[in-house]
């Protein structure tokens, strides 16, 4: 099973959009445009504009971006020194809390493997997600 790569992609978008934000209002370095947009991410990156257009969405849905069709572009909606991973996980995957980790769908039968797992991993991803968020 591939791994998503929605949580790291919205990481270095994140980042992206605050180094902008350390130029204060100083004109970028030559060959940079004036602001953050998604085409630019996703050229810088190499991702496509759709894939950039729904995660940043999901990260403004979240309260982590602003984002303005006008003269401001793609701006963190807070301190990055205070958006956690924990914050970017739950945004990219829409999760709540108590939520990290979902089981698969399966329908137990008695005497089956499995019949108990959802019951054996509780308390192992309550706590893995209990650090997560620390």
């Amino acid at each position: 099973m591939q791994s998503s790569s929605r949580f790291s992609l919205a990481i270095h978008i994140l980042s992206i959009v605050q180094i902008y934000q350390r130029f204060d209002n100083q004109d970028p370095p030559d060959g940079l445009p004036e602001k953050v947009t998604s085409h630019f991410i996703s050229s810088f990156i190499g991702v496509s504009g759709t894939t950039v257009r729904e995660i940043t969405s999901d990260l403004r849905d979240y309260g982590l971006l602003d984002i303005s069709h006008g003269k401001d572009g793609i701006t963190l909606a807070k301190d990055a020194a205070l958006i956690t991973f924990h914050d970017i996980y739950r945004a990219v995957y829409k999760t709540t809390d108590g939520d990290l980790f979902s089981f698969h769908k399966f329908i137990p039968q008695e005497g089956r493997f499995g019949e108990k797992i959802d019951e054996v991993l509780k308390d192992p991803f309550d706590k893995i997600e209990k650090k997560a968020i620390e």
